[in-house]
């Protein structure tokens, strides 16, 4: 397990970069293209890696001086969504940049851990072409102890996922600034008593996901085997799903392509398409169901 000491300085080296990401790694996103993508460690810290023909580079993208229990980016709109703390967890609203030249010394990014592949053949250096950095744009408490965190594909809002089963939307506002003061703002709780309360969950990580017409739709598995609907402008609960799982249903995802195409995965085993009565018809030759 990782959660040693505190965070790194920005733009400060260390003795000699690490050949692969961190045993303890809740999180890893992929960014859009040249083989990069970010890590999220319980060492406090984010690192980006570049990978390509000339080697490897590693270079601290975020270092929040907390642990950082989940990660979600959005390549696109440069947005991201990060869990951190241990005791008490935070949501925090960050912004993906990128730099060039040493870190900022403000604490918003980071320096070169180092380059290279390791066999002589060394990385770009960092200082001539940029690295991705996350800059915080402001932080909240989160409303209890979160299990997992989504991001919508224009990175304005997140599905925040609680021990217990509680389901939040958060808005995060549609500009480089949250709203007010920097700080997030809760736009609807999907967790409604009269909403059914969110899903059945005590032991597992679940993933909520966003999708449908305009990001319009808010999904995510449970451990009860079912698939449950919401609608994300107000929280109201749409339906659910059953009959296609036996066991917990810990994932769901939107088809990019489709948007009244959902896949959910459960722990029996198996993996289910769901859609709309038309789109079955013409697509799966089946009647609106799980397949």
């Amino acid at each position: 397990g990782g959660g040693g000491g505190g965070g790194d300085a920005a733009g400060e080296a260390f003795a000699g970069p690490p050949s692969r990401p961190p045993d303890a790694c809740p999180a890893l996103e992929p960014l859009a293209g040249r083989g990069t993508f970010l890590t999220a460690g319980l060492d406090r810290r984010v690192l980006a890696w570049e990978l390509s023909a000339l080697g490897r580079r590693c270079v601290v993208a975020w270092a929040p001086g907390l642990r950082v229990l989940d990660l979600q980016v959005c390549p696109k709109a440069m947005r991201a969504v990060a869990v951190i703390g241990s005791d008490h967890t935070q949501l925090v609203a960050l912004r993906l940049q990128h730099r060039t030249g040493g870190g900022d010394g403000m604490g918003g990014g980071g320096g070169p851990i180092g380059g290279g592949d390791g066999s002589g053949g060394g990385a770009p250096s960092p200082s001539s072409s940029p690295w991705p950095v996350l800059v915080e744009e402001g932080r909240v408490e989160a409303p209890g102890e979160v299990v997992s965190v989504a991001l919508a594909a224009q990175g304005e809002q997140a599905a925040v996922l609680c021990l217990g089963g509680a389901l939040h939307r958060w808005d995060l506002g549609p500009s480089s600034l949250c709203s007010a003061g920097g700080r997030l703002v809760e736009a609807s709780d999907l967790s409604k008593e009269s909403l059914e309360g969110g899903v059945t969950q005590s032991r597992l990580i679940l993933r909520p996901c966003f999708g449908g017409m305009r990001q319009s739709l808010v999904a995510c598995g449970s451990e009860d085997g079912l698939v449950r609907l919401w609608r994300s402008s107000d929280g109201l609960l749409l339906g659910e799903l059953s009959g296609a799982h036996a066991g917990a249903v810990n994932q769901v995802a939107w088809c990019p392509a489709d948007p009244h195409l959902l896949a959910s995965a459960s722990d029996d085993g198996t993996v289910a398409l769901w859609g709309t009565a038309a789109a079955a018809a013409d697509d799966l030759k089946g009647g609106g169901g799980g397949t």
